[in-house]
């Protein structure tokens, strides 16, 4: 749902930067209240970063000195109008966040992945021109980016074109989000992280979400060059090849750099990773195109050439992404049956010592993808007791809170039977937690095995020495 929402909150500022008017404000701040209100901030914080990056053209000197005072006066006024409707429609969200967030563990911030440590350019560059189809495993060498050579190639002519005013700045927008996004591999991200230049990132545990809103500024600033190749050709006065030598001796630098540029790319991504011959093959299936319909003079049927090879793209590589299970696989697990058999069972709580739950976060093309869930399901991994009712200690916490924070390494210590603390005298005994699911057969004082799962492996063990509610 936060994904779904920037889109919208662009296009609202987008309209807002052309109209800038009450009815526009409007939209725009509506559009910033439902990114709040869809969850998941660093979605909206991306989306707001590209649009102050976006606007950055209009305040050089030639170009500020275009605008009127009057319409200086109106982009104020309208901006403060669109933040105080985003905050209004949002603070019935953003009212308990500032009352609750100063009780997170995270409340002075975070240190974001892969910025101290981070990971290999090639990898960054493979996401961007490559997509992975029907593999196993996430690949440690392949961070999903665009995966569309042809896209990205239509961004890169970009720089043989004369652009206007707002497509340099979504062309500026984009490069800095997939700068952020690449985390500590990209030296300017490191020093905006480093010098806080850019408020509020160091509430992110990650930088790659910032990777979705670059993606709409790069298919922005594609879309241009085709609608600017199309009205270069239109404009060509001599036919074929006569007109292409013409244009390359005009901008022969440019051209250089271009095919290094694009010669240094596959040399550092490689040709080994899954089907990537065939993210080549639909790019120089459309240069080939181009270089036809340009010869047959018929400029206009390049967007046609163009959109149905991206349509062939994605139909191609884009639409497995997701395996499929019965829904026999949400049938109620045997060690949920098991705990559910103790008349007293709802006077105790449950705790996952199971690895289970990283399951969710591997490819979603695994063969096996049905079998693990049902194992997560059986060690009932992060909110999957709520499904039957059954209280646990555990839960799917983005930001826990500093108390709880402290008290995790004790109760894994404890539920793990390496606690020097005596039965009866252990946290878990105090809360309560006489059920605890695992991958392996735990050890501990006051610890029965009770039950073992064959069909997914998961153990049930029970603390006699727990407590009633």
């Amino acid at each position: 749902a936060a994904v779904m929402s920037i889109p919208g909150i662009l296009w609202a500022a987008e309209y807002w930067l052309q109209r800038r008017s009450w009815l526009s404000a409007v939209l725009l701040g509506g559009g910033v209240a439902v990114g709040v209100l869809a969850g998941y901030p660093h979605c909206l914080h991306g989306a707001i970063v590209y649009i102050g990056a976006s606007m950055l053209v209009h305040c050089w000197p030639k170009r500020a000195r275009v605008e009127s005072p009057e319409k200086l006066v109106m982009t104020l006024q309208t901006g403060l109008l669109a933040v105080v409707i985003a905050i209004g429609l949002s603070s019935i969200q953003l009212l308990p966040l500032l009352e609750l967030t100063q009780y997170s563990h995270r409340s002075a911030g975070t240190v974001a992945a892969f910025i101290d440590e981070p990971l290999p350019f090639s990898a960054y560059l493979r996401g961007l021109i490559y997509t992975l189809q029907f593999h196993e495993m996430d690949l440690p060498d392949f961070v999903q980016v665009m995966g569309s050579v042809l896209v990205c190639g239509l961004f890169t002519i970009s720089i043989f074109f004369k652009l206007d005013t707002r497509i340099k700045g979504h062309a500026i927008a984009a490069l800095l989000l997939l700068n952020l996004g690449m985390a500590g591999t990209s030296p300017l991200a490191k020093l905006i992280y480093d010098y806080h230049l850019i408020p509020g990132m160091h509430f992110f545990r990650h930088m790659m979400p910032y990777f979705l809103v670059a993606n709409i500024g790069i298919g922005l600033v594609a879309a241009s060059s085709i609608d600017n190749l199309v009205r270069a050709l239109q404009q060509a006065r001599q036919p074929g090849f006569a007109s292409a030598i013409s244009w390359a001796g005009a901008h022969r630098l440019r051209l250089a750099l271009f095919t290094l540029a694009w010669a240094i790319i596959f040399y550092l991504a490689g040709f080994d990773m899954p089907v990537s011959l065939k993210n080549v093959a639909i790019a120089l299936i459309a240069l080939c195109g181009v270089v036809l319909l340009s010869i047959l003079r018929r400029p206009n049927a390049i967007p046609i050439l163009i959109l149905s090879l991206l349509v062939v793209e994605i139909l191609a590589m884009k639409l497995h992404e997701f395996h499929f299970g019965d829904k026999a696989v949400l049938d109620e697990p045997a060690t949920v049956a098991r705990i559910a058999s103790d008349p007293h069972n709802r006077d105790f709580k449950l705790y996952s010592a199971s690895f289970s739950f990283v399951y969710s976060m591997g490819s979603p093309s695994q063969s096996r993808m049905e079998q693990k869930a049902r194992t997560m399901l059986a060690n009932l991994s992060g909110l999957s007791n709520l499904g039957w009712r059954i209280p646990s200690m555990m839960g799917a916490l983005a930001l826990p809170l500093r108390e709880r924070v402290l008290l995790d390494p004790i109760l894994e210590e404890e539920v793990r039977g390496v606690s020097k603390t005596p039965a009866g005298m252990r946290m878990i005994d105090l809360l309560g937690v006489r059920y605890i699911t695992a991958d392996e057969p735990l050890s501990g004082p006051a610890f029965d095995r009770k039950f073992h799962d064959r069909e997914t492996g998961a153990w049930l063990i029970e603390n006699s020495a727990a407590q009633p509610r």
